[in-house]
Formats: structure tokens, sequence, C-alpha cells
């Protein structure tokens, strides 16, 4: 894939090389149960980065459970929490679930606020940090969450690893039952080789986090500042400034983005979330940002990453403004960002 200028990180990321170099010892020798009480299995135990993980976002190692997937971390969140509460169910009784960043369009929301609004009713908040979770500043007593989703793979770790935060304290019933792994909440031998590797992420992350963010801004501006001076119309999705930095949503005037990314084999994007890749319908988040269908549908998300160059925007931009006038019939236009 290296003459493929990747820019769809917000759908998953290359695993990184210290990453895939942390766990190969745990695929290859290190294979004992954690759970055994043997010299194999206590080192597999040991070798759980659970306090790496946790200190990503400001949490306790207790605080942190690791599972297969974001999508199951937020599953026990919002079952488990929802089953712990049901004998106490009042009617005024709620479970606040909220993404910290759109991955469609990058839009930070303001889960501080949202929190302390849930707190004052005294429900449960539960925060989705798959997609900001190595991007931006995560920390979960300065969001005020009593619950939060990791996604390994969003952030350099292998897919088929999560974790989920859960505040001391907080009412959490399992979902799945068996033994009594993850402080009996998640049952199932640890995946040692994949937590491992989420712990070296979670490491890499927070060591690189604010220079890469600063990055990333300045790449990601810059390839919109190149796309919007060639062509006419072309509008940013999202908010401005409380956005993922490394995000980009654009909608291309004239054009479907499907028809766009077939015309630029060179470029791997995305024209929406992973979910709605391939269909030609208006994605749920942009029409429930009111977008008119020939934007919405004229969508490209461009997300960069960690190993993202100058060289490989510079070849994405060149090839979708020469896809945008083949498409339209436009000769060389100017404008600016709107």
């Amino acid at each position: 894939m290296s003459d493929i200028v990747y820019l769809d990180h917000n759908a998953t990321t290359p695993v990184a090389p210290q990453v895939l170099e942390a766990m190969l010892p745990w695929l290859r020798e290190g294979f004992g149960n954690p759970t055994s009480a043997h010299p194999p299995g206590r080192a597999a135990r040991d070798a759980l980065a659970r306090a790496q993980v946790a200190a990503l976002i400001g949490a306790a190692p207790a605080e942190t459970l690791f599972t297969a997937s974001a999508t199951e971390a937020n599953n026990l969140a919002l079952l488990g929490a929802a089953q712990a509460l049901a004998a106490a169910l009042r009617p005024d009784t709620v479970l606040v679930s909220i993404m910290h960043a759109n991955n469609e369009v990058g839009t930070i929301q303001p889960i501080a606020e949202l929190a302390a609004l849930a707190r004052v009713r005294g429900a449960l908040f539960h925060c989705d940090a798959a997609q900001s979770a190595g991007k931006i500043q995560v920390d979960v007593d300065a969001l005020g969450v009593d619950l939060l989703t990791l996604a390994g793979h969003k952030f350099r770790a292998p897919k088929g690893i999560g974790a989920l935060y859960r505040r001391t304290g907080t009412p959490l019933a399992p979902i799945l039952f068996g033994a009594a792994q993850e402080g009996g909440l998640r049952p199932g031998t640890e995946n040692i080789p994949y937590a491992v590797g989420l712990g070296a992420a979670a490491a890499l992350a927070a060591a690189h986090l604010p220079a890469l963010a600063e990055r990333l801004v300045g790449q990601r501006d810059r390839l919109h500042a190149e796309l919007a001076a060639a062509i006419s119309g072309l509008s940013l999705n999202g908010h401005r400034a409380e956005r993922l930095p490394n995000t980009l949503s654009l909608a291309f005037p004239e054009v479907t983005g499907a028809a766009l990314l077939a015309r630029t084999p060179v470029l791997a994007a995305s024209l929406g979330s992973a979910c709605h890749a391939g269909e030609a319908t208006v994605s749920g988040v942009l029409a429930a940002m009111g977008l008119a269908p020939a934007r919405a549908l004229g969508t490209v998300r461009l997300s960069l990453g960690a190993e993202t160059t100058g060289a490989e925007l510079a070849t994405a931009a060149a090839a979708l403004i020469a896809a945008w006038r083949a498409l339209t019939g436009r000769a060389e236009a100017t404008s600016s960002p709107r």
C-alpha cells in the first residue's frame, strides 16, 4: 500500500512499530493464562498494561477494564449500568451517553458541561471517547464522566482490544456471564498480547500528544487551504474550531463524494463514517446537521494520522483537485475557505 495515500485514520489506524514490538513476546512465548498461579500465569497477569491505559485518561488502574472492542465497552457501560439501576429506577432517572468527538466531522462536544447537568439530575454519564483518545487531551476527572470508552485501533493499537473506564463506586452489572475476570464484569481470559499493545499505544500517545496534535492541525489546515483555493464553493462540515485536529470533512460542489473518490485511486478516504461506506445515501450525522442532500452526498472525510507526511497531502490535494475539475469541466478557480 506504499503507493496509496491513507487519509482514513478515523476509520482505523496502522499499528505503530513500537506497539507491535511490545506485543510480539506475548504472541511467542508469553502464553500463560493470567488467572493461573504459576510463573507463566503471573507473568501474563503482570503484563496487563492497565496502568498505561489508565494514565492516558487520568484514571486509576483499578477503574480500567479491558474489552474486545469499543463496541463491547459501550454495551457494558450502557446495558450494565441500566441493569444495576433497575431496582432503584425513578421516573427522573436517566443514563446519558454522548460521543466526545464525532467520527465523521470531528466536532468535539462540551462533555464537562453536559456531565455536570446530568450530575445535578443524579444521572450517570457515559462518554464514548473512541475518536478523541490519543488525538486530544482526555481526562476523566476534568470531563466529570462516570464511564468512558476507548478503542485501541483508533490510536495505533490493533483491532480487537478496547477498554472501559468505570469511576469507583459507579454501579455496573456484567452483560456476559462466566468466570470472574476484570473484577467480575467481563468474563473470559484476557487477551494479553493485545492488552500489552493497547498499553504501549496509550503510552506512545500520551508521550507525543501535544506535539502531534499541533502538527496535525497545521497539516489539516494547509490541506484545506490548498483545496479551497482551487475548488470554488468548497464547504467545511462541522465546527471550525471545536473539532479533532486530524479531521477534515469537506463538501465538494457539483459532484458526489463517491464519484470523486472513484477518480482518485491514489487516495484512501471515506464518504462519512466507515459504517456508511459504499452506500449512496446521506449519512445520519450529516442529515441531522441539516445539510442539503446534494452537499451531504458531495462530502468526503479526510482524516490524518501520525504517519501522514506533507508529500502525501500534496499528492492527495493534487489528485482531488484534478478529479473535481475533470468531473465538473471547470478550469482553474480560486476561492477562500468558507
